[in-house]
């Protein structure tokens, strides 16, 4: 599918989640960590938009189910990426709490589009905005897991919206990516997918 690209990249954060909670973060890394959500965050814009560009050929009452679902994911994954940049340029408590919460959104917004698009009728229609919600779902993940591993914890709703889409996200890529965060010594050598959840 050409979405997986951004999986078997973004799914390295996955294995950030092992990190000890409650040491002091240092600027410099929570710097990294909002640079890299800015780096991956248009990723998931790319996906909505090629989402929407394809929802135009499905039939109106298909394409309404998801449309609204997919426009917000396409709003919040570019207010993310703002949010990132203003954050890296000045530093602020309220600006990490912003970027939280729009992670959050995005996860709970990717969860009902994925619950909508069980409605869609037609099945090529419908294994199309699956294969793209499954990627964005998996981005949504990442994105999470990075804002823990410098302990930023989400709150009990996108935990719950994380959770269901726990469902969608793919574990071929993600062992890659944890064996390439070993070899970087990024993650501890022990840690393995069932340990993260998945």
């Amino acid at each position: 599918m050409k979405y997986l690209n951004v999986v078997i990249v973004g799914l390295l954060c996955s294995a950030l989640l092992v990190l000890p909670v409650g040491c002091s973060v240092s600027q410099a890394k929570i710097n990294t960590v909002v640079t890299d959500i800015s780096t991956w965050t248009p990723v998931i814009a790319a996906d909505a938009t090629a989402l929407l560009t394809d929802i135009a050929s499905f039939a109106p009452a298909d394409a309404a189910t998801i449309q609204n679902a997919v426009t917000v994911i396409n709003s919040d994954s570019t207010a993310l990426t703002a949010l990132c940049k203003q954050y890296l340029a000045a530093p602020s408590p309220t600006l990490m709490t912003q970027i939280a919460a729009l992670i959050g959104t995005l996860a709970t917004t990717d969860r009902d589009a994925m619950l909508a698009v069980l409605q869609v009728k037609n099945p090529q229609s419908q294994a199309t905005a699956k294969g793209i919600l499954t990627t964005i779902a998996t981005a949504v993940t990442i994105l999470s897991g990075y804002l823990q591993s410098v302990n930023v914890q989400p709150s009990a709703s996108t935990t719950a919206a994380l959770e269901q889409l726990k469902l969608y996200v793919d574990r071929a890529p993600m062992e890659r990516a944890l064996a390439q965060l070993k070899a970087q010594h990024v993650a501890p050598q022990y840690v393995t997918l069932a340990q993260l959840g998945y």
